[in-house]
């Protein structure tokens, strides 16, 4: 820090800079400096070198005094998203990825505004923030998560559905389903089903845990599905794991000779469990938590939702989520 200090004082400066890889994603500058001038920084008049010395970490350098520093770059970031948010009364959300030492933006928006090409225009005409255009992406994949899970939770638009089989291979089937209201969370639909003559396997119920006496009593797939083909008519068919969900429901309707209708097309469902790692800014599966029973699991990938929509802080990988909304909400440490 007292060697910034001296270089932001004018006292001494690069000869030469290079670069330096440090991961397989990222290069930083490193400055070299003659010896000679270091040496020399002993002679100027005035230095306090003495108190320099004996200064302890964590406390306030005697040099301080003698080089104002710039704005970092997170402040001047901070201050843009204030200033930008009010401006168009929006949210504007960061965070700041570790790995690539860049910031990626994004943020709310009305009737398809502001555009990125709009974005781009008010940072590069701010003198200040757009010195820091090139560490900037603009656009992002956690950025449409969050606008796709407030969409989700506007009343009547989705329902969230989680099944519980006999297993995960191409033979197996539903043994339960349960169906919630997106928007309320109100129960919908929540049942076993009998799998017929299909087996439970062990590790299938080490699961869920539920026992062939429950299936025993539980009614068909033919009983089941028109009325969660009714549930479901006419809304987003939300799923933690949706693609394994949608296969298990066109599955036990091929083997029952049922056509499942929409709950058969892909563009029906939507997976929260996808928009959840865009979300974290990671590519690593996140786990649900939700008990591994249909009904338990919906709640929980409902929580996950309302967790997306409501930017609940500190996910993603230990990276601060900044949100500065028009009340100027900020946090986050990044440089």
């Amino acid at each position: 820090m007292d060697w910034d200090y001296a270089v932001a004082a004018g006292w001494i400066a690069p000869v030469e800079t290079v670069w330096m890889s440090v991961s397989r994603r990222r290069e930083v500058p490193v400055p070299l400096y003659r010896t000679g001038d270091v040496d020399a920084l002993l002679e100027i008049p005035g230095v306090p070198w003495e108190r320099v010395r004996v200064c302890r970490p964590g406390e306030p350098s005697p040099l301080r005094e003698f080089a104002p520093r710039e704005p970092s770059r997170a402040a001047v970031l901070r201050r843009w998203l204030a200033e930008f948010g009010a401006r168009h009364d929006i949210e504007v959300w960061a965070v700041y990825d570790r790995i690539s030492g860049r910031w990626l933006i994004d943020w709310e928006m009305s009737e398809g505004h502001p555009t990125r090409e709009e974005v781009q225009a008010a940072i590069e005409a701010d003198p200040v923030v757009s010195v820091h255009a090139a560490d900037l992406t603009l656009s992002t994949e956690f950025g449409a998560a969050i606008r796709w899970a407030r969409d989700m939770l506007e009343p009547g638009r989705a329902v969230v559905l989680d099944t519980e089989t006999t297993g995960l291979g191409e033979d197996d089937v539903v043994v339960e389903v349960a169906v919630i209201d997106a928007h309320t969370g109100r129960v919908l639909l929540d049942t076993l089903v009998n799998p017929g003559d299909v087996k439970v396997g062990a590790g299938a119920r080490a699961v869920h845990g539920i026992t062939d006496e429950q299936l025993a009593q539980a009614p068909g797939w033919d009983r089941v599905l028109p009325k969660l083909r009714r549930m479901t008519k006419g809304k987003t068919v939300l799923a933690y794991n949706a693609e394994f969900d949608r296969r298990m429901v066109v599955n036990t309707s091929a083997r029952h000779g049922l056509r499942p209708l929409h709950l058969g097309q892909s563009t029906t469902w939507g997976c929260v469990m996808n928009r959840h790692s865009a979300w974290m800014c990671t590519q690593r599966w996140q786990a649900l938590g939700g008990g591994h029973r249909a009904l338990g699991d919906c709640r929980s990938a409902r929580e996950v939702l309302i967790s997306i929509a409501q930017l609940d802080q500190g996910r993603g990988q230990g990276k601060p989520l900044l949100v500065t909304p028009p009340s100027d909400r900020a946090s986050g440490d990044p440089k």
